[in-house]
C-alpha cells in the first residue's frame, strides 16, 4: 500500500496534497472567500520554501523562518494579501507582496 501511495505522489505525510487541502478548509473557515486564492494556496508547495526540518509545519497557521532573518508568512496572511491584491485595494497587509505576486502568476515549476 505504501508503494501505491508513493506512486500517486512523492509528497506524503504532513506535506501531502491532503494536508494542503486541510489548510484550505481552515482558510475558508477563517474568512478567505476568493476561489482563485484558495486554489493557489492549495497548489503551492509551501514546504519547499522552508528547511526540511520544518517542512511538516509548512501548512500550519504559523509563520516559519526561511533564513537570513526572514520568515514565510502564515497561510492566512498570504491568502489575505492575495485577496487584497485581487480586490485592487491599495493597502496590502504585510510586506511580502512579491511572494504573493509569484503565487498568482503560477511559475512553471508549480503547475500541474
Amino acid at each position: 500500500m505504501a508503494a501505491s501511495l508513493l506512486a500517486l505522489s512523492r509528497e506524503v505525510g504532513m506535506i501531502s496534497p491532503r494536508t494542503r487541502g486541510r489548510m484550505v478548509l481552515r482558510l475558508r473557515a477563517d474568512g478567505i472567500r476568493d476561489e482563485r486564492v484558495l486554489d493557489a494556496m492549495n497548489r503551492v508547495p509551501r514546504h519547499r520554501f522552508v528547511a526540511q526540518a520544518l517542512a511538516g509545519r509548512a501548512y500550519e497557521p504559523v509563520s516559519l523562518p526561511i533564513g537570513y532573518g526572514q520568515t514565510i508568512s502564515q497561510p492566512w496572511m498570504v491568502a489575505r494579501m492575495m485577496e487584497a491584491i485581487l480586490e485592487e485595494r491599495e493597502e496590502v497587509p504585510g510586506e511580502c507582496w512579491r511572494s504573493v505576486q509569484g503565487l498568482l502568476t503560477r511559475p512553471p515549476c508549480w503547475r500541474s
